[in-house]
């Protein structure tokens, strides 16, 4: 009788469970720390220090970066496997990921060449839309853990 059925079944695989336990807390560590960085950003344009949103946005940037890379290749891979049900919604939001990283080209851009207004925009639509995608990924590992 062979044990293939075991192996294939997610959730047989207790190590993809704890997987994405682990990762679910540094996914929520992680909305914490842009957020923080997004607050940088924001205060140095209020003060109207271009050169300190530049600063702060490249750090906003590589966090942002670092967060979606995750998703992409640990999280959202291991979640297929828990909960394939949620397979359309992880596509939307790998597509968002795509929308995320145009942005900051064309934020980074926009820095370059001192639109400071354009940027101050274009960042507040970024971090209204961030906002939204980590509030679904936020719902998503509540259903992780249940």
């Amino acid at each position: 009788m062979p044990d293939d059925d075991i192996h294939t079944d997610p959730i047989a695989q207790p190590g993809l469970r704890l997987r994405l336990r682990s990762e679910s807390q540094r996914l929520s560590t992680q909305h914490r720390q842009l957020n923080t960085f997004f607050g940088y950003v924001a205060q140095a344009l209020e003060r109207g220090s271009l050169q300190g949103a530049r600063t702060s946005f490249l750090r906003f940037r590589d966090a942002l970066e670092a967060h979606l890379t995750l998703e992409d290749t640990v999280f959202f891979p291991a979640f297929r496997g828990l909960k394939p049900d949620l397979a359309e919604l992880l596509t939307k939001l790998v597509e968002e990921h795509e929308h995320f990283r145009r942005s900051l080209e064309e934020l980074h851009e926009l820095l370059a060449r001192g639109s400071a207004e354009a940027f101050a925009r274009a960042f507040d639509q970024l971090g209204d839309k961030v906002a939204e995608h980590e509030r679904v990924e936020e719902e998503i590992l509540v259903k992780a853990r249940s």
